[in-house]
């Protein structure tokens, strides 16, 4: 698979580096995750740091 930069700003291909690194931890002691292999938690489709869908009206009105 070839990596995009846009894979690569957006932090995907770190994503799945760690799905990777946590398949290698659970391949020799799987004993130690009772709850099955582990798995990274799944990318947002959105972050901000002020959500605008959160702000009140005065907020939105003042910008």
């Amino acid at each position: 698979m070839e990596n995009s930069s846009e894979q690569m700003d957006c932090g995907v291909v770190q994503h799945h580096g760690l799905a990777a690194v946590l398949a290698a931890a659970y391949a020799p002691h799987p004993e130690r995750f009772p709850r099955g292999p582990p798995k990274p938690h799944t990318l947002p489709n959105a972050v901000w740091i002020n959500d605008p869908a959160r702000l009140s009206t005065s907020q939105r009105t003042a910008r």
